[in-house]
């Protein structure tokens, strides 16, 4: 059984890659790329992930909603998110000047 979850998100994370190379294959250089832009891809499938794990946790929010423990961890998975979104604009504005 835990074979198959981890099978599961075996195939599941080479999927999320292989859509995302796809998407932003020419706008990255395959070569030389600088610090930022190196992790765009790897900041996109953390945004990807972590909104697919907020949408239960909201759902557990809303039934249980005096559940500080839900507040924090809510606001923790945004400050990611909005962490990994500032990334990314480093790494295309890194793009853009190199």
């Amino acid at each position: 059984m835990l074979d198959k979850i981890f099978l599961f998100f075996k195939r599941s994370n080479e999927y999320l890659n292989n859509l995302l190379s796809g998407i932003f294959s020419s706008y990255l250089p395959q070569n030389n790329t600088p610090f930022f832009a190196s992790y765009v891809l790897l900041l996109m499938k953390v945004i990807i992930i972590i909104i697919i794990i907020l949408i239960p946790v909201c759902i557990l929010k809303i039934w249980k909603h005096e559940s500080s423990f839900l507040t924090i961890v809510i606001l923790t998975m945004i400050f990611v998110i909005a962490l990994a979104i500032f990334g990314i604009f480093l790494g295309f504005f890194q793009l853009l000047y190199s």
